[in-house]
């Protein structure tokens, strides 16, 4: 059984405390921190008077619309169809001579 594991991250200066399975801590530290690097860009291109918030907000959209593009690349549903019906039109092919 997998023991729980307490990490502290910084992003944007404040502490999130964040409960994880240690084989996990590679991947969660990433994430921090590439979120703070996708703030630290916003901070640069946009002067916007409540930066931290509105900042966020854009990383978190930012971040979604890749998960869903890599979700949509993954999705290999098309594929299987595909696959099936060139089988069935070959089978078919072969058991007419």
């Amino acid at each position: 059984m997998k023991e729980p594991f307490v990490i502290n991250l910084d992003i944007d200066g404040r502490k999130y405390p964040l409960t994880i399975e240690r084989d996990e801590e590679e991947l969660v530290r990433a994430a921090a921190k590439q979120i703070q690097v996708k703030l630290n860009q916003y901070r640069q291109h946009y002067f916007i008077d409540d930066i931290a918030s509105k900042s966020l907000d854009m990383v978190a959209i930012q971040l979604s619309i890749s998960e869903l593009k890599l979700t949509k690349m993954k999705d290999t549903d098309l594929f299987v169809d595909k696959i099936q019906q060139l089988n069935e039109e070959l089978e078919a092919y072969l058991t007419s001579e």
